[in-house]
């Protein structure tokens, strides 16, 4: 007679229900580490498949309950993080042959706040329901854009620039929106606070304000080029890849100079192409 296949549990038996610390082989093959109560598996375990693990964590009758664990797919794709009730709830790491998602997960999707890194681009915003929604912050190739989806669906670009005024003026009608509420709260009961409150809404406003004037020009002022202060840089080095210099100061510096150098990390370059921003 030959058994084809079979099963064999060693461990601590405090009773034949309960066995701790136990391993589980089939055809020889280990199956199981951790505890087998009332037959199902139980607390902290590993499983293996073929002699690899496919599963490290915690679980409560055969069902994955764990802030953090790990869990591999027949397809090869990976998963480390939050597993509830056998869904992908909380915050973990995904991994497929496409590339690496990061963030909140809802219902076996990506939903909430996360990254998304492919070969060479990523992005990062609030996706929901696996569909990218809102402005998010594309990163390809070093360069960083802004866009604007709509489940999926490209809203409209934006420009460093053009974002940073726009988050801005955000947080500032934000503030304002934030302030009123608080004074239209305390109105009724804490008439003798609404001046106190209005005068720091007022500073805090002016300084958002200022702030926000000063991150612009400073904005502006970095993409001046470095030598004549005049014209915008529009001339990326081949060696250091700076953007600090505009056509005609280049120019003007390969004609005087023996050694073309970059005017911030001095870099000695061999080329420089102009760029154009969009």
């Amino acid at each position: 007679m030959v058994i084809d296949n079979f099963i064999f549990v060693r461990g601590n038996f405090s009773t034949k229900n309960k066995i701790s610390c136990c391993e589980i082989f089939i055809n020889n093959d280990l199956f199981y580490k951790g505890n087998l109560i009332n037959g199902f598996l139980n607390g902290q375990s590993t499983v293996y498949l073929n002699n690899k693990i496919i599963f490290k964590g915690n679980l409560e009758n055969n069902i994955i309950n764990d802030k953090n664990c790990l869990f591999k797919y027949s397809n090869n794709d990976e998963y480390q993080g939050s597993i509830i009730n056998n869904i992908l709830e909380g915050v973990g790491t995904f991994t497929n042959n496409e590339g690496i998602y990061k963030g909140d997960f809802v219902n076996n999707e990506r939903h909430g706040n996360g990254i998304l890194y492919l070969e060479n681009i990523s992005y990062e915003g609030k996706w929901i329901h696996n569909k990218k929604n809102k402005i998010f912050k594309l990163t390809e190739n070093l360069m960083i854009k802004f866009i604007e989806y709509d489940n999926d669906n490209i809203i409209k670009k934006y420009s460093q620039d053009e974002y940073l005024i726009k988050h801005l003026n955000e947080k500032i009608v934000n503030i304002k929106k934030q302030h009123l509420d608080d004074i239209n709260l305390l109105k009724n009961k804490h008439e003798f606070k609404i001046n106190e409150i209005r005068t720091i809404c007022d500073q805090q406003l002016l300084n958002q304000e200022q702030e926000s004037a000063r991150k612009i020009e400073e904005s502006n002022n970095n993409k001046m080029c470095k030598v004549c202060f005049d014209k915008p840089s529009n001339i990326i080095f081949d060696v250091c890849s700076h953007i600090v210099i505009c056509d005609q100061c280049e120019i003007h510096l390969r004609r005087t100079s023996r050694l073309n150098k970059c005017p911030v990390c001095r870099t000695t370059y061999h080329r420089a192409k102009k760029v154009f921003f969009s």
